[in-house]
This record gives C-alpha cells, structure tokens and sequence, in this order.
C-alpha cells in the first residue's frame, strides 16, 4: 500500500514535471537553446517564460532571438564576464544587419546555474514580458513558434556592462520550437535540480535552418541580398566607403589648399569642398535608406550626420559672402570668420560620428581602432593647418594696415613740406 501510495505521488509529480522543447545546431552539436513554459504561463498567455543558452567557450558572443529575423527581434546575447567565470547576459532589440542595442525595458534575469565551465557557457535565464517587445510578439502555445540564433567565435568578450559593442556575427539561423511541448511545471528555475526532483527533461522539438539567412533560405547571412528584412551589407560598405571618403579625404584636402596655397586658388578649395559635398549627400541618402530600413534613425549617428551634412549645404552661403566682402574692404568680414571655424568644427564632427557609425554596425574593434587613429591624425593635422593659416593671415593682414597707415602719413607730410 505505501508503495502504491509512494507511485502515485511519484507519478502526479512528474506530471507537473516541468518540459523542454529544444533545438541544437547540427553542426556544432553543443550550440543548444531550450525554452520552459510554466503551466501559469500558458494558460494565461502571459508571465514568465524559462530559456536555456549552451555554448563551447570559444565563442566570442552567443544570442538567441524571438522573430523570423533579426529587424523587429526580441533578441538575447551572453557573454563572457570580467572573472571569466560567468556570463552577462545582454537583452537587445534587433535592428537588422546592424549591431542590436541594449533593450532596457526587457525584464530578463540571469539564473542560478549559469556559468562558464569545462568548456562550456550556460546562461539560464526568466524572462518576464516576451510575450510583447516592441518588434512583436508571442504565443506561448504556438506550435511553430519562431526563433533566430546567431554567434561569433573567437576570444573571450570579458565585460560586465549588458550594452558592450559585439562584433558581426560568423554564423545565423533559424528555427521553430513547438511551445506546447514545453509545457508544465511551476519551478523557479527548471534548468536546475531541486530538493529531490531532477532538471526538467529537454525534447528534441526544433526545426530550422542551419546557417540560413533571416528569410529562412539556405543562403549565407552574409550574402547581399536583402530578403525582404532590411539593408544590405552593400549599401552599409557604400555609406562607409563615402562617408570615409569625404570627411577624412577631400574635405581636409580642401582645408590644406585653403591653408597654404595661395589666394589663387580660392576655386580650388571650392571646386575639392564642392565635390567632398556632394559625396556627402549621396552618403546621406545611404544612410536614411538604411535608417530607416533597419529603424535607427533616432540613433545619435544618424541624426549626427544628418545635421552635419545638412549645416555644410550652408557653407558655401557664407563662403560667397566672404568673397563679396573681400572684394569690397580687402579683408575677412564675420562671414569669413563663421565659415572657417564652422566649416572646421563640422568636418571634425563628422570624423567623430564615423566612430560612432563603425560602432553601431557591430564593426571589429581593430577597425574601430583604425578610424580612430587615422581621423585623430588628420584631424590634429587639419588644426594645426587651420591655426597656423589664421595666425599667418591675420599677421599679414595686420602688416597690410600699418603699411597703408604709414603711407597715408607720409603722403600727407609731404604734402605739407611742399606746401
């Protein structure tokens, strides 16, 4: 009789058990996710849901995604902390081929569990609210429910901060989990073995696409086409390439031929600004396209570069102004003054937002690096050019007045001796 009772008990309880769907890579076999629906959940719709994120220790940043692609995704990310020893886990919001943001308002918490160890990183993970995000939403019974992962391999990230810059990811995918299977339980964290109970048992529910792109066709996600989810890669390396071009390139060499050149050749600098201008433009055009195909057009980047780019429309305004003036008195009015120093503070500003730009598309740290030193250099070059042609300008202007002053004087002597 104690042992029927004992049975039955054993029984009720692994009804309440709670469930795994699971999906691993077919490829790199220790690449799982696993998902937990709390019967609570499913009933209502709406609560806590329990994922799982296992991966070899070799890789640099591992995510796992609600949606169809990366624009629109409730998306996860761990990595490595500064002890090495545990991860951080990141919620973001996908954008599209850009780097996914921080998502504050993602109510996710990193459980007991999680670790990095014997070669592996575990994250377990509650999440509270993803049956919304902004991006969409998700059925809690759907049998098809709709999933996205992604990882970079590669050396330890080791960073506590949950908004770290990761880079391009080497391998994507998608897949499908039937959340019916994952159905059941109420446990804190099913991930983990309670006081006489054991983890919760994972079934092999996924299906996907192996290395396939958002669209979900087998193509690399790496490859150009669009498929229907935002920008290409393409138009990204055109918006850089031109940007690159123009505020690191023609517009300093326009400030150098301003600067040491003689007055002579004021429709060289015009015509090198001009041209540096219009690559802006044709930049900028990119560069809405792609805002608003991936959503960033509230990113400081973008609405850094529209303003730059808009403001130097403005520039020859005062540059003919300053010519006409010129003409007139022989010197450099307020217009003058207004575009050197205007002109300067917008090419640096635009070499600033370049940083922010590589950034925001999850570009390597040595290419970050890159910029930085090769718009750091040119920009301190482009200073000193433009402080030393002010002082030198402004001394010959100087000399100009009291030479005139001088001849005035002694015309006017003359005059009287003759007298």
């Amino acid at each position: 009789m104690k042992t029927s009772l004992t049975a039955i008990l054993l029984g009720l309880a692994s009804l309440s058990a709670a469930q795994l769907a699971k999906y691993c890579d077919s490829d790199e076999k220790s690449l799982c996710y696993s998902v937990n629906v709390p019967d609570t959940s499913a009933s209502s719709g709406s609560g806590d849901i329990y994922f799982q994120i296992t991966a070899p220790d070799t890789m640099t940043w591992v995510a796992l995604g609600q949606g169809q692609q990366m624009k629109g995704a409730n998306m996860f990310v761990i990595y490595s902390d500064t002890t090495g020893n545990n991860v951080t886990l990141s919620p973001r919001s996908g954008k599209g081929h850009v780097m996914p943001l921080h998502d504050s308002d993602s109510q996710v918490t990193l459980l007991e569990g999680s670790e990095i160890s014997d070669g592996k990183m575990t994250a377990n993970v509650r999440c509270a609210n993803c049956d919304k995000w902004s991006g969409g939403e998700m059925s809690f019974t759907s049998k098809d429910s709709n999933w996205i992962w992604a990882y970079k391999a590669g050396d330890k990230l080791n960073s506590n901060s949950n908004s770290a810059s990761i880079m391009q990811h080497d391998s994507m995918g998608s897949f499908t989990l039937d959340l019916t299977t994952a159905r059941g339980g109420s446990s804190s964290n099913p991930f983990i073995k309670q006081a006489g109970t054991s983890a919760a048992p994972a079934a092999p529910t996924g299906t996907g696409n192996i290395g396939a792109s958002d669209s979900g066709s087998s193509s690399s996600s790496d490859s150009d086409s669009e498929g229907g989810m935002g920008a290409s890669p393409m138009y990204l390396r055109a918006h850089g390439v031109i940007m690159g071009l123009a505020f690191v390139i023609l517009f300093p060499l326009g400030v150098f031929v301003r600067a040491f050149a003689p007055r002579t050749t004021i429709w060289a600098h015009a015509g090198v600004q001009s041209l540096a201008w219009v690559l802006a433009l044709v930049g900028m055009s990119l560069g809405i396209y792609i805002a608003k195909k991936e959503d960033y057009l509230d990113a400081y980047h973008a609405q850094i570069g529209l303003v730059v780019v808009t403001v130097i429309a403005l520039q020859p305004i005062g540059g003919l102004l300053q010519h006409a003036h010129f003409k007139k008195q022989g010197n450099r009015g307020i217009f003058g003054w207004a575009h050197r120093f205007l002109g300067l503070a917008l090419i640096l500003l635009g070499m600033i937002n370049g940083g922010l730009g590589l950034m925001l598309s999850g570009n390597t740290t040595s290419g970050e690096i890159a910029w930085g030193v090769l718009a750091g250099v040119i920009g301190i070059a482009m200073i000193g050019a433009f402080a030393l042609s002010t002082l030198r300008k402004s001394g010959s202007a100087t000399s100009d007045k009291q030479q005139t002053n001088g001849n005035n004087g002694y015309g006017k002597e003359a005059r009287t001796n003759n007298s």
